[in-house]
């Protein structure tokens, strides 16, 4: 016989009510419902007390930012950390709390104060993986004691500041591409042959951590490299020739199709003309097309802005700065406490990238 039991639990009806989040896969990214259920309503912004200021922070492969103060760093080696020099990644990113840290106690001597419930912007540089952008959350939340953060790419802070909706960023190490005011795609330029078809290949290498294996929100079958055909007069793309043969006769009557070609060959102008083509319609090529950011580099394109990084980095700021006072950006705020309770579920959901 089984003995009684010693608790008796209490039996509770929960109701979860739904949160805005921004999804990737829809024109507008700020109409999804979810039934959220990692926190309480009172822990949730705005809710979650807090003092209504911004403070931004700029994280770079050469330059950390806090607010107007400019540091140049080496704790980073092409977007990862530099283990040459600081042996073990726990050593360089002790080293970043450490002068995130010494940057915000100076403040207080010269009375400019900045307090734990300010909303930290937390900017990134494109090419960080997932492992190091959790590595800097965990350095603000957990460290550094800050209640609420967002996360923002430099390449769409810059976006905000311009005001380009559609735009194209070509750094020294690589690309990104903004649609909607959202970062679709960011790689870095690939210069060893590999296969052409794996076009998976075409971004930035990652590390076991980073590899993701019950995605929430999955990437668009033509962002993964699954279409291989694309119409010439309105960039539709598809996997096979007969359906492509399809849409032409449907829609156009007559026309022609095209095979995606190596995204490898030519100048890096090109392969990121090529990268466009291959990813967007030819509407919304035109559109980005006309707005093409250099960053740190001599090349130029036709109707392109050049900008050095450390200019780029003040335009991050500023954009980041546009972009708090919308009310859009309430719906990317993450307090501590959803960060503590599923972190990286709830990062995906408060994010204009793709992580």
């Amino acid at each position: 016989m089984l003995a009684p039991m010693k608790y008796v639990p209490v039996h509770q009806t929960f109701t979860f009510d739904p949160i805005t989040t921004p999804n990737k896969n829809i024109q507008s990214y700020f109409m999804r419902n979810d039934q959220s259920f990692y926190t309480q309503d009172s822990l949730k912004y705005p809710a979650y007390g807090c003092s209504g200021r911004s403070l931004q922070i700029v994280i770079d492969s050469d330059f950390i930012i806090v607010q107007d103060q400019k540091h140049k760093v080496d704790f980073f080696n092409a977007y990862a950390l530099n283990l040459d020099k600081y042996e073990t990644g726990q050593k360089c990113l002790d080293s970043i709390y450490n002068l995130i840290f010494q940057d915000i106690k100076s403040r207080e001597s010269s009375c400019e104060t900045v307090s734990k419930d300010d909303q930290v912007q937390l900017v990134v540089g494109d090419f960080f993986g997932r492992s190091e952008i959790i590595s800097f959350i965990d350095i603000l939340i957990n460290q550094l004691g800050f209640k609420v953060i967002m996360v923002l790419p430099v390449s769409l802070s810059v976006s905000f500041s311009l005001n380009h909706n559609f735009c194209a960023f070509l750094f020294e190490e690589g690309f990104s591409l903004i649609d909607d005011f959202a970062l679709i795609d960011s790689f870095v330029d690939v210069k060893k042959e590999t296969n052409s078809s794996d076009l998976c290949n075409f971004r930035s290498p990652t590390k076991v951590d980073d590899e993701d294996f019950a995605e929430e929100f999955s990437r668009t079958s033509v962002v993964e490299g699954k279409f291989k055909y694309s119409c010439n007069e309105c960039g539709q793309k598809d996997e096979t020739v007969d359906k492509m043969q399809s849409h032409i006769l449907k829609d156009h009557k007559h026309g022609t199709f095209y095979f995606y070609e190596d995204p490898y060959s030519g100048s890096r102008t090109e392969k990121l003309q090529k990268r466009m083509k291959y990813l967007f319609s030819t509407e919304k090529y035109e559109k980005i097309a006309k707005n093409i950011i250099c960053v740190g580099t001599s090349e130029k394109l036709d109707n392109s802005i050049q900008v050095s990084r450390e200019e780029c980095l003040d335009l991050a700021i500023k954009g980041s700065q546009v972009f708090f006072n919308l009310d859009a950006s309430k719906d990317l705020w993450m307090t501590e406490h959803e960060w503590r309770s599923v972190r990286l579920r709830a990062l995906k959901e408060k994010m204009l990238f793709y992580i």
